[in-house]
């Protein structure tokens, strides 16, 4: 990276203060730097940079700001090999020229140093000075040995404590990486993660998200205090993958943090039902749901943890979920659910209901807990302006009823509809009739006997738009008349024809209806016994359904 003058750089002759965020991962001890802008001579001349150093101890020291001739004291150690978020802010002369930030300090700076004119050093001149990224100001010189992910630079100092959390708010969730103090979104005031709320809580945060004024869009995601970039755990961490939200969009997120505690088996802090050989891990996780992300896929990694229960048997582990969100598991409304399959160590939870404010943990010997029904499938089809829901289950001993939960948006669900569970039943249907054109969306709340639910993933089905929609009341037809309703957006002269299935039309006749629902009789005591086709034009739209006459 050149400049000021080389093609792109992103801080110009003559500007004296910005900002400069990193993330980065150094993984050699040294001198080296994340970002420089000093001449091309080595020599403590007018210049500025973020840099870590090894300070000759067993720790490594980060955050090193300098504005030549001075080097500012070494700041806190780290460790070596974790992840960083870094913010330099270069100020005006004489007044707090530099502050470093990070991750575990985004509001007040954990250096702030004044290069003094006034000093005798001189009057800070960055006209001339080269934009170095990785090293001092040759590639050679103390370059930086680990890995880089993101700089932002901005031509001007972020000063506002509140831009400050976006910026880092952004970065952290992005990586997976904690941070102190509240996340926001880019519009300023959608606060995703509270961190006074769930302040015994703060350990290794991350979630999902979408922020399209910052292009933000995280899926899949997880801490890199217990994983890796791509999703694999480390060794006795307890590794949480959080994917596949059903119904993510702009400024909604789901992110959970941990209380620290050990990944180690209790029997205490259980329903007081439960059965005395069940086991949990003390450590519990807590979520903050903004909008309405929908169900999501949570995978857990058992590698390096002991267990009672064996890993790779499904029926073995629960996730077992606090809705008051107290934290206390032996009051209010536990529930659980059951892996959906494990691949190795890894456990996996699919279609999973995580709600603002509850609190989770793992069941690690699920002895005698209840468990939920086993979705085996879910489907929904179109029939007309009807959707036809059809579901088929396992282990349903338990099971009392099943209800129907509708939406036309994805995320705002509402009862339509119940169907009794029956032990010996492994199949089931319900037909949600006469809606409009646009998107449908589906799932379903199995209710337990002693109350404990757990919901099917979304299924969606897409009904054509349309003027007006046709269905048969009478069918088959048992009489003379067959009673057919019609819904109609705005009034109109329809065309009402009786067509046997040999293609021959045996009446014809016209039908003014109005805006909303009509109820229309069809003659059909000239139709002898046998299957016909009633067709209902309106201007150039037909809708067509078929008749059985008995």
């Amino acid at each position: 990276m050149l400049g000021p003058n080389g093609l792109n750089a992103p801080i110009v002759a003559g500007d004296d203060d910005y900002a400069v965020f990193g993330v980065w991962r150094a993984t050699s001890a040294g001198a080296q730097r994340i970002w420089s802008q000093r001449s091309t001579v080595s020599a403590f001349n007018n210049g500025v940079s973020l840099s870590h150093y090894n300070d000759g101890s067993t720790n490594f020291w980060g955050n090193q700001a300098e504005i030549a001739p001075f080097t500012q004291t070494w700041t806190k150690p780290f460790q070596l090999g974790s992840w960083k978020i870094s913010q330099l802010n270069l100020l005006a002369q004489d007044n707090d020229d530099q502050q470093v930030f990070d991750e575990t300090s985004t509001n007040n700076p954990v250096i702030s140093n004044t290069y003094n004119s006034g000093s005798g050093q001189g009057v800070r001149n960055l006209a001339d000075e080269s934009n170095s990224l990785g090293a001092r100001n040759t590639p050679t010189e103390e370059a930086f040995i680990g890995e880089m992910t993101e700089i932002i630079v901005y031509d001007a100092a972020v000063l506002t404590p509140l831009t400050r959390q976006q910026v880092f708010s952004y970065l952290a969730l992005k990586y997976g990486i904690s941070k102190t103090g509240d996340y926001f979104a880019s519009n300023g005031t959608t606060k995703f993660w509270d961190s006074t709320a769930n302040t015994a809580f703060r350990f290794s945060v991350f979630g999902l998200g979408q922020d399209d004024n910052s292009g933000l869009l995280m899926s899949s995601s997880n801490s890199v205090e217990t994983g890796t970039g791509n999703g694999t755990g480390q060794s006795g961490l307890g590794n949480i993958v959080l994917s596949a939200p059903s119904a993510l969009s702009n400024l909604e997120f789901l992110m959970i943090g941990n209380n620290n505690a050990a990944l180690a088996e209790q029997a205490t802090d259980v329903p007081a039902t439960a059965d005395p050989a069940v086991r949990r891990f003390t450590r519990e996780w807590k979520v903050q749901h903004t909008g309405t992300v929908g169900t999501v896929t949570l995978t857990f990694d058992f590698n390096g943890l002991s267990t009672t229960g064996t890993i790779g048997n499904v029926t073995h582990f629960r996730l077992m979920v606090d809705e008051d969100g107290d934290g206390d598991f032996t009051t209010g409304t536990i529930r659980y659910q059951q892996p959906s399959s494990f691949s190795g160590s890894v456990a996996t939870f699919s279609n999973l209901i995580l709600n603002t404010n509850e609190v989770f943990t793992i069941v690690t010997n699920a002895v005698n807990l209840p468990l939920p029904v086993s979705w085996k499938s879910f489907d929904a089809k179109v029939i007309a302006n009807d959707v036809r829901l059809s579901w088929s289950v396992d282990n349903n001993a338990d099971a009392s009823r099943y209800e129907i939960e509708h939406s036309v948006d994805g995320k705002n669900f509402e009862k339509v509809g119940t169907v009794s569970n029956s032990a010996s039943v492994k199949q089931y249907s319900y037909t949600h009739l006469g809606l409009t054109g646009g998107k449908h969306y589906y799932r379903l709340l199995q209710i337990d006997l002693d109350g404990k639910s757990v919901y099917s993933k979304v299924v969606d089905a897409n009904i054509k738009a349309s003027d007006f929609f046709v269905r048969a009341l009478s069918n088959p037809v048992r009489n003379s008349y067959a009673e057919i309703e019609v819904r109609a957006s705005k009034a109109a002269d329809a065309t009402v024809e009786l067509w046997s299935v040999s293609g021959v039309r045996i009446q014809t006749y016209q039908k003014s209806i109005v805006a909303g629902t009509n109820r229309v009789r069809v003659d059909m005591t000239r139709a002898a016994a046998g299957n016909y086709i009633l067709k209902v034009r309106v201007k150039d739209v037909t809708e067509t359904i078929q008749l059985i006459k008995l």
